[in-house]
């Protein structure tokens, strides 16, 4: 009797129609959690003066913005003509490579300002941006000029 009153019929048009709509849900879904989930680093380039030893330092500091953990394998600056300017010295205020950053975590690596104008006034050049390398060799960077 219930087979009776209750009758549903499903189109097959119907059933792709729904099948289709899911599957675009669920892959805008995944791709969506692919872009938000990925490593993001921002950099700040900074001024200081260390008051212990009475010298200025520029400050290049990597940021994890991003929800993965990521491992820093360098840093530096690249001057006009390609070449590259390394952090291998080990300051006490700047980390030491390689570095895990996780998420929401900062870390800073200093340069003296004097050697580094003295270097540049040398080999006549000039610096075009800073740079942080991962242990994957993606290169994050920030446009810095010194003057």
């Amino acid at each position: 009797m219930l087979d009776q009153i209750f009758q549903i019929e499903i189109s097959a048009s119907a059933v792709a129609w729904y099948g289709a709509i899911v599957a675009t849900g669920s892959f805008g879904i995944g791709f969506f959690t692919f872009l938000r989930d990925r490593s993001k680093v921002k950099l700040q380039v900074s001024l200081a003066f260390l008051t212990d030893t009475r010298t200025w330092m520029i400050g290049v500091r990597a940021i994890n913005t991003g929800r993965r953990v990521v491992t820093l394998a360098g840093a530096g600056f690249e001057t006009t003509n390609g070449k590259q300017i390394v952090s291998i010295c080990n300051n006490p205020v700047s980390v030491t490579f390689p570095y895990e950053l996780r998420e929401g975590t900062s870390a800073s690596v200093m340069f003296e300002t004097e050697d580094l104008k003295q270097q540049l006034k040398e080999e006549h050049l000039v610096i075009k941006y800073a740079w942080y390398r991962d242990a994957t060799g993606k290169l994050y960077k920030k446009r810095f000029r010194l003057r």
